[in-house]
């Protein structure tokens, strides 16, 4: 494990091959006042009280103030508060269709090359993009 900041992975004696970066990284999991992290392996917390969903997750990325993971295989960038994320560049998700989505998403994107913005919107399963 390697930490850089005051309490980072603090707890974690019984995972291996952890990251934590900030005041109190990767120290707890879980909301509200947390429980001590032990217990998970492969892992990255960057920001101050970067939490893991549980104790026994693998292979999650958590990035952000007071920012909490999704569980094992996932990557969370911000904290509950964020109310936007920009991205830049080609974003790739080779493996975005093939799943139902039961929530309905929308998301307006502005092509870097020639400005033109889109809308996208992913209801059931189903993904419409429209230029706006």
């Amino acid at each position: 494990n390697t930490d850089i900041g005051n309490g980072s992975l603090q707890n974690s004696n019984a995972g291996s091959k952890n990251v934590g970066v900030g005041y109190l990284a990767g120290q707890k999991y879980g909301s509200g006042d947390g429980t001590a992290l032990s217990s998970v392996n492969n892992s990255i917390y960057i920001g101050y009280d970067s939490r893991a969903k549980e104790n026994t997750t693998t292979n999650e990325i958590v990035i952000g103030y007071q920012a909490i993971g999704n569980g094992t295989n996932t990557v969370t960038i911000g904290n509950t508060d964020i109310t936007n994320t920009y991205l830049r560049g080609i974003t790739q998700s080779p493996t975005f269709s093939g799943e139902t989505i039961e929530a309905v998403t929308q998301l307006i994107m502005t092509d870097v090359v020639d400005a033109t913005r889109y809308s996208v919107v992913i209801s059931a399963g189903t993904f419409v993009m429209t230029s706006l």
